[in-house]
C-alpha cells in the first residue's frame, strides 16, 4: 500500500492506494479541515494533527480498473461526422473467419469524448452499437439514422434504441510518444521489385514515405517503421509470412503537420494486429480513399481521419475526429478487445465513507 499525507493550507489530506491484481488501484482519501469553533492551528504547518484541536473529515473511496485500449470499435476526441445514406459501424470477430454472413456483430460503439453542442452528427449512418458523448453534447440524429443492436436493426426500427445513447464519456487518450531516439535507426533500402523491405528490426525514414503505384513494399518479419514526413501508400503492401507484422509510427513530437494516406492494397492476413499505426502529434491527417480496404489499429489522437467513397476500414481506431460518407463503412474488430494493450486507469466507482 502507498500512502501518502498532504499540506494544503491549515488543512491537510492522507490518500492512500491499495493495489488490487483482479481489478484496479483502490484510492482511499480522507481529509480534514479545523473545525469552526478551534480555528487554524500552528501545529498544521507540519501536516501533523495538532493536540487539543477538534477537525472535520471527509473520506471518499475510488474503485478503478484499466481502460482497454481497443475495447471500442471508433473513439474521438472530439467531432463525428456520418455524411452519407449509407454508412455503417458495426463488428465481426477475425477468429471466426471473414466480415460477413454469421460474423456481423453489435459491438461497433462510437464514442466521442466532446462535450460541445453541435460536434457529433451520425445523420442517416447505421451504428450497430452504443453511441456515448459528453454530458453536454447533443447528437444529430437523421430520419433514417438507426443507434442499436442487432434485433433493433433487424426489426426496422430508426432512431435510437432505448438505453443505447450514454452521455457519459470518460476517455484517455495520450498522445504518442516517440518510439526511440530521432535518427539512429537504418534506412529500408530496396530489392528487387520492391520498394522498400523490412525484415524484422527498426528502420528509419527520416522524410516521407511513397510507395506509388504498382511499386511494393515487402515486410518479412515483426517490423517498425518511424517515418518523420508524409506516409503514401499507393502501391501494395505484402506481408504474408507467419508472425510477419508491420508497425508504424507517423510524424514528430512537433513541427509541421504531417498526414497518412492510404489507397493502395494490403496482401497481409485478416488480422488487424499485424498492423498497428501510430500517429505522433504533428501527423493531422488521415484517410482512406474511395476502393481502399485496410485492416489496421490506428492511434492517432491528433489526427482528422476520413473514410470516403466506398472505402472500408476493419480493426480500431482513435483520433481526434472521424468524418464518414458515401458508402463507407467500419467494421470493429471483437478479438481486439482481448489484447493486453491498455491506456490507464478510469473510476468504476466513488463511495463516500
Amino acid at each position: 500500500m502507498f500512502t501518502k499525507q498532504v499540506t494544503l493550507g491549515n488543512s491537510y489530506c492522507v490518500v492512500q492506494i491499495q493495489t488490487n491484481l483482479n481489478t484496479g488501484p483502490t484510492i482511499t482519501s480522507t481529509g480534514y479541515v479545523p473545525a469552526p469553533a478551534t480555528g487554524a492551528n500552528a501545529f498544521l504547518a507540519a501536516a501533523m494533527p495538532a493536540p487539543g484541536v477538534t477537525y472535520i473529515s471527509r473520506t471518499v473511496r475510488l474503485q478503478t480498473k484499466k481502460d482497454p485500449l481497443l475495447a471500442k470499435a471508433m473513439v474521438v476526441k472530439n467531432s463525428i461526422d456520418f455524411n452519407g445514406n449509407n454508412v455503417r459501424v458495426d463488428s465481426y470477430d477475425s477468429t471466426l473467419g471473414n466480415y460477413g454472413g454469421l460474423n456481423i456483430g453489435e459491438k461497433g460503439d462510437v464514442t466521442s469524448d466532446t462535450d460541445v453542442v453541435g460536434m457529433v452528427s451520425t445523420g442517416n449512418g447505421d451504428i450497430w452499437g452504443h453511441l456515448t458523448t459528453g454530458p453536454k453534447a447533443s447528437v444529430n440524429l437523421g430520419p433514417n439514422g438507426v443507434v442499436g443492436s442487432l434485433a433493433w436493426h433487424a426489426g426496422g426500427n430508426k432512431g435510437v434504441q432505448p438505453g443505447w445513447l450514454r452521455k457519459d464519456a470518460n476517455v484517455l487518450m495520450p498522445d504518442v510518444q516517440s518510439p526511440w531516439t530521432a535518427n539512429t535507426q537504418p534506412f529500408p533500402t530496396g530489392s528487387g521489385g520492391s520498394t522498400y523491405v523490412l525484415n524484422s528490426g527498426s528502420y528509419e525514414i527520416m522524410g516521407n514515405c511513397n510507395v506509388s503505384s504498382g511499386n511494393q513494399m515487402l515486410v518479412k518479419g515483426d517490423a517498425t517503421l518511424w517515418v518523420h514526413g508524409n506516409f503514401t501508400m499507393d502501391g501494395n503492401v505484402k506481408m504474408t509470412g507467419a508472425g510477419y507484422r508491420l508497425t508504424v509510427f507517423v510524424g514528430d513530437p512537433s513541427g509541421p503537420a504531417k498526414s497518412i494516406s492510404f489507397t493502395g492494397t494490403w496482401d497481409k492476413s485478416i488480422d488487424p494486429a499485424d498492423l498497428l499505426v501510430y500517429g505522433l502529434p504533428t501527423c493531422k491527417t488521415v484517410s482512406i480513399a474511395t476502393g481502399a480496404k485496410i485492416e489496421c489499429v490506428l492511434y492517432a489522437p491528433e489526427a482528422a481521419v476520413s473514410l470516403v467513397g466506398n472505402a472500408n476500414f476493419y480493426g480500431a481506431s482513435v483520433s481526434d475526429s472521424m468524418r464518414m460518407n458515401g458508402t463507407t463503412g467500419f467494421h470493429y474488430d471483437e478479438a481486439l478487445a482481448k489484447l493486453p494493450t491498455y491506456r490507464g486507469y478510469v473510476i468504476t466507482s466513488w463511495q463516500e465513507m
